[in-house]
């Protein structure tokens, strides 16, 4: 039985030892979460007296007068343990003053004078209750320390080292009480005492090794809430990051919107001057010509007039577009106004060769703004006939549909060209975004403006090497 016990007090100090190797890279590596460094101190003083203690008592006939000077040092190590847990205990309740350090080091050396000198004087007894008695007020003051922790500390690893520690007292009381019990004056080995206090003296070493593993627990614990607690930071300020670019991309485009807004009124008060003159001195001219009788002369100057017309309307309707007020709308045929944009690019899709086919099926009128709504058509459709232009196929087409369905208008305008690069179909409606050499990236920007002051939405539909459908819904 003595030599069961001896092994029993080395694997406990293998066991601890093992403990405090496998969690020192992590101690030296964690910068924001760390155990109070009397834990690792404790742990280790703890391992190598338990290591000294078996070994000492393996081969040890006479616990009363053969115990050798390394005794003296593992019961030291034992006692500077606890010690060190205590302390550890105190920190987590309140900063440890260095005068207290100090006082423990202080009644360390004490410890150890007086049992070398009962070691000495060969009696058991009284080295059994100095080293019960010192070991259990220590006990006493961190079950003390821990009771007060645990009101702030709600952490079910931190209770299991509470209760262990509070088992591994109560074991300590009954080894002290049955070995004094069986205790004698005269030669005696470990193999003297009854089954029942070895097995007593396991239990405390057992909730030893517990004691220190909830410790470690607790701490991994720790770890892991600073960890999550990092990584919900770092979600957050990820967050924040993307909100910023997200405000600063909505100032810039705010920032393009209104220097457009500025550019296209600009345009508007300098080009309606030349109109106008342009419109005057073709009804002048036509005045002059009707004494020629030469329709096809009288013809084209009314085409200049209304052209010049058109043309002015066109610049309005831009300078309206970047109002803040609402657009002015009116109820509108939206198939005729389509049929219109068809005869306009009638003359385009002959000379290009391309086809421009129609399947108009809105049955009623849309409550819109003529003008920006034909508009974002004609840029849709230049996109469109860009797109068939840049394709190789043969047979050249461009679709424009209408549907209502569900109290809602559908306008769809589909071309049969390469499709859209996937790595710019993200930014198709960037402000001053393009992939055409000539284009200056306002076209679909500006269409998705037009239908959102519509309260509508514009979308598309791309597949490679098939063609692109553009969808424009209104209410």
């Amino acid at each position: 039985m003595q030599q069961a016990t001896s092994l029993f007090i080395i694997f406990t100090g293998l066991i601890e030892l093992s403990l405090l190797l496998n969690l020192y890279p992590y101690y030296r590596k964690e910068n924001k979460v760390k155990p109070n460094i009397f834990w690792g101190v404790s742990l280790f003083l703890s391992s190598i007296g338990y290591i000294l203690l078996g070994s000492a008592l393996f081969n040890n006939d006479d616990i009363n007068h053969g115990i050798s000077f390394l005794n003296t040092i593992a019961n030291t190590l034992n006692f500077a343990s606890f010690a060190s847990l205590g302390l550890f205990c105190r920190a987590q309740n309140r900063t440890l003053s260095p005068s207290l350090i100090k006082l423990f080091i202080l009644l360390i050396i004490i410890f150890a004078i007086v049992y070398e000198m009962i070691r000495i004087d060969g009696d058991f007894s009284p080295r059994n209750i100095l080293i019960g008695t010192s070991t259990l007020l220590f006990f006493c003051w961190q079950i003390g320390e821990l009771l007060k922790a645990k009101k702030m500390n709600h952490s079910h690893q931190f209770n299991m080292f509470f209760y262990c520690t509070l088992i591994e007292a109560l074991a300590l009381i009954l080894r002290v009480y049955y070995i004094n019990i069986f205790a004698t004056s005269s030669s005696m080995s470990l193999n003297d005492f009854p089954l029942g206090v070895h097995m007593i003296a396991w239990t405390q070493f057992t909730f030893n090794i517990l004691a220190y593993n909830s410790i470690a627990a607790y701490w991994a614990e720790k770890i892991s809430v600073s960890n999550t607690k990092i990584e919900m930071e770092n979600i957050q300020i990820k967050g924040l990051l993307q909100e910023r670019d997200e405000l600063i991309e909505s100032l810039t485009i705010a920032e393009k919107t209104a220097q457009s807004g500025a550019l296209s009124a600009s345009f508007a008060h300098e080009l309606n001057q030349p109109l106008g003159a342009i419109k005057i001195n073709a009804q002048h001219l036509a005045l002059l010509s009707q004494n020629e009788k030469n329709p096809k002369k009288l013809s084209l100057l009314e085409a200049i007039a209304k052209d010049s017309d058109r043309a002015a309307s066109i610049i309005q309707s831009l300078k309206q577009i970047f109002s803040t007020s609402n657009p002015n709308k009116t109820s509108i045929d939206i198939n005729q106004l389509i049929r219109r944009l068809g005869q306009f690019f009638e003359n385009r899709s002959t000379k290009e060769n391309f086809m421009i086919d129609f399947d108009l099926k809105a049955k009623h009128k849309v409550f819109i703004n003529e003008s920006e709504i034909q508009q974002a058509m004609i840029n849709l459709l230049n996109n469109a006939i860009d797109a068939v232009e840049r394709s190789s196929k043969k047979h050249k087409k461009i679709f424009i549909s209408t549907l209502q369905e569900n109290g809602y208008t559908f306008i769809s305008v589909t071309d049969n060209g390469e499709g859209i690069d996937p790595s710019i179909q993200h930014h198709m409606f960037d402000l001053l975004k393009t992939n055409r050499q000539a284009g200056m990236g306002l076209g679909l920007w500006l269409t998705r403006y037009i239908i959102e002051r519509h309260g509508g939405t514009l979308s598309f539909e791309s597949t490679n090497g098939l063609g692109t459908t553009f969808i424009i819904k209104l209410k």
